[in-house]
């Protein structure tokens, strides 16, 4: 289970998701909470084969990158989403080659340059407010 939420969010509460954290019996999970602008600290934590701690499992450098993104409520579409979508995309394939027993994969390149169509209209929308 993958838990994001950011602690700035005035529309549900991060302890709630801290909580569920906490309660959850999976396996494995990870929760990332990400710091938001009013200067509320990132926070992350793991819990896999029966260990609990606080910080992320190794090889999760996008994930890590969420910290300090200062996004409030709706993270798939604030400017840093493609940020929470790679850190997304590389926990799934973490876990699906921990489950499989593969080896693990890299991210491409190509995947970590590419831009998403919500930054593009962030950007342009931006770019005509003169921002």
């Amino acid at each position: 289970m993958l838990m994001i939420h950011a602690n700035a969010d005035t529309m549900t509460e991060p302890a709630g998701s801290v909580m569920l954290f906490e309660r959850a019996s999976c396996a494995r999970k990870t929760l990332v909470l990400i710091s938001g602008p009013d200067g509320a600290g990132a926070t992350m934590k793991t819990y896999a084969n029966g260990i609990a701690k606080d910080g992320l499992a190794t090889g999760q450098p996008a994930i890590a990158a969420l910290h300090g993104l200062n996004m409030w409520h709706s993270i798939t579409t604030e400017p840093g989403c493609e940020k929470v979508s790679l850190a997304v995309a590389e926990w799934i394939c973490q876990e699906a080659d921990l489950a499989s027993g593969a080896p693990p994969t890299a991210p491409s390149p190509q995947r970590c340059r590419s831009v998403t169509p919500v930054r593009q209209r962030y950007v342009a929308r931006n770019a005509a407010k003169g921002e």
